[in-house]
């Protein structure tokens, strides 16, 4: 008996939240998110601290396939610099699956990532499964959390 109560009380909270599919963004909104999400990465592997720490809020939380739950942005900031300091370089980014689901002002995105990396131990790939939580604040998308997986 519980299990169908909370199961319809998620689905009225999500329906009263706006809740709709990533097929009615708009194409404007949807280059809009994918923008945001690619300039997350970006600025992680390019060594982009501002653009880091003007995506990720203080609230941001992470689970990344290394290690347990980091929260704090400044976790990613120093990740950022490490990768920055040993030399290392993105060649290559792409996201070959992406799948929305929109949920009044937070996205979910549930995709596949491919990450080319230049190190100085030579060349490196990451590729791996993503889910990552955007939400609107203030007229514009920012990463509060994600969860990564890898697979080779």
């Amino acid at each position: 008996m519980r299990a169908p109560l909370i199961a319809l009380l998620l689905t009225s909270a999500c329906a009263s939240a706006g809740g709709r599919h990533g097929g009615s963004l708009s194409p404007a909104e949807r280059a809009e998110l994918l923008g945001v999400r690619a300039a997350v990465w970006r600025a992680f592997f390019t060594g982009d601290e501002g653009t880091l720490l003007d995506l990720l809020p203080p609230d941001f939380i992470a689970i990344d396939p290394s290690g347990p739950i980091a929260p704090g942005r400044e976790g990613q900031v120093e990740g950022l610099r490490a990768f920055r300091d040993s030399g290392g370089q993105l060649v290559a980014l792409d996201f070959p699956v992406t799948e929305i689901q929109l949920l009044g002002d937070v996205a979910v995105l549930y995709t596949t990532y491919a990450v080319e990396l230049a190190t100085p131990q030579g060349p490196q790939r990451l590729a791996g499964r993503a889910t990552e939580v955007f939400q609107r604040r203030d007229g514009r998308w920012v990463h509060p959390g994600w969860h990564l997986d890898t697979h080779q």
